[in-house]
């Protein structure tokens, strides 16, 4: 049996939705309950469309006997393609089983990308907690690549500077 609600007549699936409904949207009101919706699936995966004219993008939730994976992208079920989650926390980009908090994973060159916009320094910190750290990365005031230590968890290149590569490479 099918419902449709709206501007449907024939309703394609079990429950249809057409038309402005609410300002163009659905809304879903939790009243006082945090769950606004609960969508699930009789097997162990449950995958949730998302579409435009003429784009199509997926959220797939996929348990296995290991862990439960979050993927996110353009692929319907948990691919290497997406970003993936998995009940760890792990972030995976380019794999479905992330084994670091972020793995980036690659058939070819796997290429990072830190991109400062302005007049702004581009660099990664490396630290241990209210206690010191490293930076690395490229100084924007001279287009220098410099390696700096801090006594503080928030090392910046520029300050601290221990080793420094100029941009005529000395």
């Amino acid at each position: 049996q099918r419902v449709g609600i709206g501007g449907t007549s024939t309703p394609t699936k079990a429950l249809e939705v057409a038309g402005d409904i609410s300002g163009s949207r659905l809304f879903l009101n939790s009243g006082t309950s945090d769950t606004v919706a609960t969508f699930k699936s009789s097997d162990s995966t449950a995958r949730i469309e998302i579409t435009d004219d003429n784009t199509t993008n997926y959220i797939v939730s996929n348990t296995n006997s290991d862990s439960t994976l979050l993927s996110l992208g353009a692929n319907n079920s948990t691919h290497a393609g997406n970003l993936n989650i998995s009940s760890s926390g792990a972030v995976g980009i380019g794999t479905t089983s992330p084994e670091t908090l972020l793995h980036l994973s690659s058939s070819g060159p796997t290429i990072q990308t830190i991109e400062s916009v302005g007049s702004t320094d581009a660099f990664m910190r490396f630290v241990r907690n209210g206690s010191n750290g490293w930076a690395i990365g490229r100084d924007n005031d001279n287009a220098s690549f410099r390696i700096a230590y801090a006594g503080s968890d928030t090392p910046s290149v520029g300050t601290g500077d221990v080793l420094t590569i100029l941009n005529d490479g000395n």
